[in-house]
């Protein structure tokens, strides 16, 4: 019985191409979202499902996300079973904990380390059906900060100097992230976009994660900015809120953008990011799609190896009143 169960989940799974979103965090990914949640009819209307955290986090895929070291085969059989069951020819899956957390990120002082035990559950859910996979990426400065702040307003410590010292010259890169995701998925092309560039633009992101053109131009983007960072000013106030007192003395009087790395820091990551973008751009890995020009747009503005970015994804990311 079993395997004739198992062989008709494998049926139904065949029908159904599948697109994986994977984050990732601060990268615009929760905007994104409401952008496939408020389009879904229009989406289903044209044989195309979405599976956002309205889905994963709703019991979807419970038991999916948890320790790399906890078994999780029931849960891959019963997530397997709902792909198979689904009543159209894509499927396309937003779900940035599939590859870690934010918190995690943050304890171990690392990007996310443990992508490939994690990542590797959904590789089993959706064996042999994965048609394209997405990621959007950041500068590692702007990137920390997002995280830190965002952290920080959820009851966690602020980092010290040394801990944001640590953030600056922790070693796992971006293109780490991309090479352990195309040993997941060695015949998957991945695309990859830059936070900077598409952060406002979920039509765009939504093209290259799909390569639905053809129904593009039919979605709603009306603005629905989500998880937007905080200034100074407004972490200020929050941390005050919860009492926590001795921690403002690590934040800036005034309103403007939190900055706890130093200048040096903040070079070494620019490089570091200058970096992923040309490996991205240079064709290496020809499976891993790049846009040339939204990465020579960045590179242009940040005119040096030491300034980070600020584009139309700084904004999204830095001002309350878009959130």
């Amino acid at each position: 019985m079993f395997c004739l169960i198992k062989s008709i989940v494998n049926r139904g799974l065949q029908a159904v191409d599948i697109a994986l979103h994977l984050g990732a965090h601060r990268c615009a990914t929760t905007t994104f979202q409401t952008f496939l949640d408020q389009n879904r009819q229009q989406l289903a209307g044209h044989g195309v499902q979405v599976w956002t955290p309205a889905n994963t986090r709703a019991g979807l895929f419970d038991g999916l996300i948890c320790p790399p070291d906890q078994d999780a085969t029931r849960e891959i059989a019963r997530a397997r079973t709902m792909a198979a069951g689904l009543q159209a020819s894509q499927l396309v899956v937003s779900e940035e904990n599939m590859i870690g957390t934010p918190r995690n990120n943050l304890a171990v002082g690392a990007l996310y380390p443990g992508l490939t035990p994690r990542l590797q559950r959904f590789e089993q859910v959706f064996k042999g059906q994965v048609r394209r996979i997405g990621l959007a990426i950041r500068s590692y400065e702007s990137y920390w900060v997002s995280t830190m702040s965002y952290a920080a307003i959820r009851g966690h410590a602020l980092p010290d100097r040394a801990a944001c010292a640590a953030l600056a010259t922790q070693q796992r890169s971006w293109t780490d992230i991309a090479s352990e995701i195309r040993a997941l998925f060695p015949s998957v092309p991945l695309h990859i976009w830059l936070f900077e560039v598409f952060a406002n633009r979920p039509r765009r992101q939504f093209n290259m994660l799909s390569g639905r053109q053809d129904i593009t131009h039919l979605l709603d983007q009306t603005p629905a900015w989500k998880n937007t960072s905080r200034t100074a000013r407004q972490l200020r106030k929050r941390l005050k809120a919860q009492g926590r007192l001795s921690e403002l003395a690590l934040l800036p009087l005034g309103d403007q953008r939190w900055q706890p790395f130093t200048s040096l820091e903040q070079h070494h990551m620019a490089g570091r990011y200058a970096d992923d973008i040309a490996y991205f751009r240079s064709g290496t890995d020809p499976l891993i799609q790049f846009t040339q020009n939204a990465a020579i747009k960045v590179l242009r503005r940040n005119n040096t190896r030491a300034t980070p970015a600020f584009d139309i994804g700084e904004y999204h990311d830095g001002h309350a009143e878009m959130g």
